[in-house]
């Protein structure tokens, strides 16, 4: 993941959890390829860098009047003095030793230095200050060695995205150390460092359920996509069907029409040729049936020419017909790379797929002089009074919740409201899971994510709508 968008990795996890392994790892593996070895990988993207900088490990030294911090310093300066565009830089456990908050502020400046000369940083750190670092700098990104909570155990594997905690009460639990002075240690913890660290937990434990989530999601959406190719097939079919119906009828029209002709034109010719009273009144019957039938062929369903549009026909401002709902729509822009249009039904912005437009010819569509968009200003009225910027779904059933979401989602959409915050609670995470699985779905939704603590954490989710 390092050399992307991401400049410096910030990896955090419990002791003994492999950080500094991995940090070796990387550097050795780097040299080993530079060098033309093979690396001991199933898979491995590696660029070549001008130098490798390494300050790993303690160089304290009584006679050098060197503190392991002030050592460790004085190998950072000694990277800075020389890195440059193209360096990679390891830093385990950087500006450690020290008041954390003073260590965190010098690793913070100490590699936004690093960055700005255009190296590539992999540092190690227990610091939570330079967690939130790696969290709002541009081009850092946190990384955590994943720790088995059950066993615990490490799993010597590293995720990107999320810090990691420390672990060290579970750690001192587990190398035997008294439970009452764990649970004392615990009692000096702040309640907001409590709070946080409970957080993560919850966070890893979500991001596995949201894993597993995602897989069937997409499994869901796949299957969705095939059901909505072989249900636009079948609609394809039964507008052809119907088309097929019509010109069927078209045709025993004007063939009724021919024969009614045929007819009227023989009785004009018998009527010239002069005819006795009873004959007359059979051409009098005769012209009352052609005249039946000539009305039951003007019943007839006039044959409408209905063709998808082609891709000179794709331009902004002009109008179509939906193949689904019969309603004239104005094309806004589209098709994009999915084949998805922005379509303009009477006052609103509706998105469709490009195969649902169609070019129908004939009466009762004029491509010239579109329908007038109908008048929706009290339909609007109505929903800005109703529409709500709070959607509290907690105690309701999936079903029952979706519902409402959708409800009122549509009521935001009308009335003009661009976010709104969703209320699911925490839960065992169904509700939660729906919930972002519908706002996924909904073509109207731009963007939705998880409150920030002041407004429900993980409880709530902040939704943004398109225009």
């Amino acid at each position: 993941d390092l050399g992307g968008r991401i400049k410096c990795l910030v990896l955090t996890g419990p002791n003994a959890g492999g950080k500094t392994v991995t940090l070796k790892m990387s550097g050795l593996f780097q040299l080993m390829a530079q060098s033309g070895l093979h690396v001991p990988a199933r898979a491995a993207s590696i660029p070549v860098f001008r130098d490798v900088f390494a300050v790993i490990g303690d160089e304290q030294s009584v006679e050098d009047n060197l503190s392991t911090f002030s050592s460790h310093l004085k190998e950072i300066r000694w990277a800075l003095d020389r890195v440059r565009s193209g360096s990679f830089v390891l830093i385990d456990e950087i500006c450690s030793g020290t008041d954390p908050e003073e260590g965190t502020a010098l690793a913070c400046a100490a590699l936004k230095e690093f960055m700005a000369k255009g190296a590539i940083c992999l540092v190690t750190s227990h610091h939570s200050g330079l967690k939130n670092f790696a969290s709002i700098t541009t081009g850092v990104e946190n990384a955590r060695m994943v720790f088995d909570e059950k066993t615990q155990l490490p799993a010597f594997r590293v995720e990107v995205g999320i810090p990691g905690k420390s672990h060290a009460l579970e750690i001192a639990e587990s190398v035997g150390l008294e439970r009452r002075l764990i649970d004392s240690a615990r009692e000096y913890l702040s309640s907001q460092a409590r709070m946080a660290d409970r957080l993560i937990a919850e966070l890893e434990n979500m991001k596995g359920f949201l894993r597993h989530e995602k897989e069937e999601f997409e499994n869901e959406k796949k299957r969705f996509e095939t059901e909505l190719a072989e249900q636009l097939k079948k609609v394809d079919e039964e507008k052809t069907a119907q088309d097929e119906q019509l010109r069927k009828a078209y045709q025993e029209a004007e063939r009724i029409v021919d024969e009614t002709r045929e007819k009227c034109e023989k009785i004009l010719r018998e009527a010239r040729a002069g005819m006795t009273l009873p004959e007359a009144a059979a051409v009098k019957g005769e012209l009352k049936k052609a005249a039946v039938g000539v009305e039951t062929a003007a019943k007839m369903p006039p044959r409408r020419k209905v063709r998808a549009p082609n891709k000179e026909e794709l331009v902004p401002g002009a109008w179509f017909r939906l193949r689904d709902t019969d309603e004239d729509v104005q094309l806004i822009s589209g098709p994009d790379a999915k084949g998805k249009v922005r379509v303009l039904l009477g006052e609103f912005k509706v998105t469709t797929d490009a195969r649902n437009l169609i070019v129908r010819e004939g009466a009762g569509f004029n491509i010239e002089k579109p329908l007038k968009p109908r008048d929706h200003s009290k339909f609007i009225l109505e929903a800005k009074s109703a529409a709500k910027t709070e959607i509290d779904l907690r105690g309701m059933r999936a079903v029952e919740a979706i519902e409402t979401l959708d409800r009122e989602i549509n009521t935001l959409i009308v009335a003009g409201v661009k976010e709104a915050r969703i209320v699911h609670g925490i839960g065992t995470g169904a509700l939660m899971k729906a919930v972002h699985e519908y706002l996924g779905s909904n073509n109207f939704v731009l963007r939705f994510e998880t409150c920030d603590l002041r407004s429900g954490g993980i409880g709530a989710t902040r939704v943004v709508l398109s225009e």
